[in-house]
């Protein structure tokens, strides 16, 4: 190359640098390097070629022509190499015993006496919408159109869960009042209506309404030695099959009765007197003779009762309201002892109460001030006298409404959340009700696990709300399962759960 050639090639270099971005002097030395690098490669490329000997350059030459001709073979499947067979590596067995998996145990409760501290996240609740947007707000509905007669719903359940009894025989007129697990099986009693006031059920499921006109329902019912009775201030009713039933007295001589009981083949009766001032228990053993026992001074009412042996535990109102206290009498004495579950300085209910022959459990909810939430609570005790307070669940609002003991001795809890929920209708605005129910299971009534859930509903509330906290239900537990009778605005609902559900 010539000096005029490279001076030339340099200038067009020095242009396309220059092109690029760099300014004159950097584009002007990178072209002159690239110049005189590629000049400097070409001539050790020839220098090169000038040392290595023809006959190298020939044997190089035909050892590739070799490698190409057998690459070629191989694609064309003129020569195979044998399979080759891997055998597996020999590994040893070590079983569960010599390198056990660590388990962490799990809390099953929450502490006795104090409310779960709050997360970061305790506004979300299990059960908010999951469209629900990041600060927490509920989404619009792309097209909401709430109707404004909307029917009660119940969630489908499983076939080894609860489930509603959708044909029982019983009108809109008909208000189920009680229900009792006895050796036959299941009994309801109710009121109103024009035919008979009680049903039977020998597996929960199928129901069959009885004839007997005559039997005026409205009553509490209680199983006893094979037989069903029917106690009101009215009159007192026994049945052998929960269809036929015979009058044992119509002057029993009792007042309101709230809930009965039986211990030891002794009915234990538990309510008010006639003008709602004083509170009143009553014992019979035959249903026709009943006698008015001292009960706990103070309170003008009784609620709820629970028995064993001779012990026995009742809920009476005090000074914040009904179902603040628990009176507990020992066996063989006349002296109550006083319980207060909640303190003066908080607030709280208990809704009612069972016993399985070991313990006592009580359940009902109880509001936090400090927090502004409520809580699900049951305080339970073995000898009557000490009682512990549980918070049970984690749900806010979450209410228990009634504890019942499952075959075995475990108890069975039933709660609900329940609050408001207002939509807009023609021509005005609607308020409906929401509730879902839950069901909780215990062997001790301190520590709780939530079993199936019951139900989810949606309602139309009445005009005049307030705070409806509880939900009044009736419960019976037995060999063939488990009966809940359900007041809904639009009447009454039953639902039933097999054995094998708990």
């Amino acid at each position: 190359m010539t000096e005029h050639d490279f001076e030339q090639r340099l200038a067009s270099r020095l242009r396309e640098h220059s092109d690029r971005g760099l300014r004159p002097y950097d584009a002007f030395e990178v072209a002159q390097s690239a110049m005189a690098s590629r000049g400097r490669g070409r001539m050790m490329a020839r220098r090169q070629r000038s040392v290595v000997p023809m006959w190298l350059r020939s044997a190089v030459l035909a050892g590739v022509l070799v490698v190409l001709l057998v690459a070629a073979a191989f694609a064309g499947g003129l020569i195979r190499l044998p399979t080759v067979t891997v055998l597996p590596t020999p590994t040893s067995t070590i079983s569960a015993e010599q390198s056990p998996t660590p388990t962490l145990p799990l809390p099953s409760t929450l502490p006795p006496t104090l409310p779960p501290t709050p997360s970061p996240s305790a506004d979300a609740s299990p059960s908010a919408d999951p469209s629900a947007s990041p600060d927490g707000s509920p989404s619009p509905s792309p097209s909401p159109s709430p109707s404004p007669e909307p029917s009660p719903t119940a969630s489908p359940t499983p076939a080894t869960g609860w489930r509603e009894i959708e044909d029982f025989p019983a009108g809109r007129r008909v208000s189920l009042v009680d229900v009792a697990h006895g050796r036959a099986g299941f009994v309801v009693v109710g009121r109103g209506g024009s035919g008979g006031r009680s049903w039977f059920s020998a597996d929960g499921a199928t129901w069959t309404r009885s004839g007997d006109t005559a039997f005026p329902g409205g009553a509490k019912v209680v199983a006893k030695g094979g037989r069903f009775y029917a106690i009101s201030s009215t009159g007192v009713w026994r049945s052998a099959n929960g269809l036929n039933w015979t009058a044992l007295t119509t002057s029993p001589g009792l007042g309101f009765v709230n809930d009965v009981t039986v211990e030891n083949g002794v009915m234990i009766a538990v309510g008010t007197d006639d003008g709602f001032d004083e509170a009143m228990i009553w014992t019979s053993a035959d249903g026709v003779t009943w006698t008015s026992i001292g009960a706990p001074e103070g309170p003008s009412e009784l609620t709820h009762v629970a028995a064993r042996g001779g012990d026995m535990v009742v809920i009476g109102d005090g000074l914040g309201g009904h179902g603040r206290k628990l009176f507990f009498q020992a066996a063989h004495t006349n002296r109550w002892q006083e319980i207060d579950p909640f303190g003066e300085d908080q607030d709280g209910r208990l809704v009612d109460l069972a016993s399985n022959g070991r313990g006592f459990v009580a359940v009902g909810y109880w509001d936090d001030w400090d927090s502004g939430r409520r809580w699900g609570v049951a305080v339970s005790s073995i000898d009557g006298s000490n009682w512990t307070r549980s918070i049970v669940g984690d749900r806010d609002g979450l209410v228990f409404d009634q504890v019942t003991v499952l075959p075995g001795g475990r108890y069975l809890a039933i709660a609900s959340v329940r609050g408001y929920a207002v939509a807009e209708c023609r021509p005005s605005a609607c308020i409906f009700l929401h509730e879902e129910a839950f069901s909780y299971l215990s062997s001790d009534g301190t520590s709780w696990a939530e079993g199936p859930q019951i139900y989810v509903r949606d309602e139309d509330s009445p005009e005049e709300i307030g705070d409806m906290v509880e939900h009044p239900r009736a419960i019976a537990a037995g060999s063939r399962g488990v009966v809940i009778l359900d007041d809904w605005a639009d009447g009454d609902h039953v639902f039933w759960a097999p054995p094998e559900t708990f």
